[in-house]
């Protein structure tokens, strides 16, 4: 016997259904997954509040930051065996000026992602003066778990990450050897 999906329940899991599959578009989402979105409307969940608080609505000063962080993007177009790499990053700094909250860097890597010249899309976020919180996004080519892991983190094939220590262009460094090292297609 479960516990009954009421409307406070389905938001709970609708809230992590469309994060984890990137409002549906990546991947990870299959007939299943549309399946069980569906019964999770039926259950009252409304999804378009949902998805404008999600993915369409953060404060002016993290919208200053992702511009900041945009002014400072790289593409490596040879990195990552051909297949690319973008990058960027935000400071402690960067927070500190608009008065944000960490969190809101958390969509940040979703914009770096889209640059169609780059496999790997990657944003580098300052945790303390030499300690960076590293986000990386695959399209598919190179598996960012097995280059986050060497790196001593953590993820899945196309979603992984690490903390990185050292100043910006030292763990930038080390992402580009660890790309070098775990080529596309491995």
């Amino acid at each position: 016997m479960g516990v009954p999906l009421d409307t406070a329940i389905a938001e709970c899991l609708y809230v992590a259904l469309t994060t984890d599959t990137g409002s549906f578009k990546y991947q990870a989402t299959t007939p299943e997954v549309h399946v069980f979105a569906a019964r999770l409307l039926r259950a009252g969940v409304d999804q378009y509040e949902i998805s404008r608080r999600l993915f369409d609505a953060r404060p002016f000063g993290a919208v200053q930051i992702f511009g900041e962080a945009l002014r400072r993007i790289q593409l490596e177009p040879a990195a990552a065996d051909g297949a690319g790499f973008v990058w960027t990053y935000a400071t402690l700094d960067d927070l500190g000026r608009y008065g944000q909250p960490a969190y809101v860097l958390e969509s940040l890597i979703d914009l770096v992602r889209s640059a169609e010249e780059a496999d790997v899309a990657c944003v580098c976020k300052q945790l303390a003066p030499t300690e960076w919180a590293v986000s990386m996004r695959s399209r598919g080519a190179v598996n960012v778990a097995a280059v986050a892991t060497s790196l001593g983190g953590g993820g899945h094939r196309l979603a992984a990450g690490f903390t990185g220590y050292g100043d910006l262009a030292s763990v930038v460094d080390s992402i580009r050897s660890a790309l070098s090292d775990h080529p596309s297609g491995s």
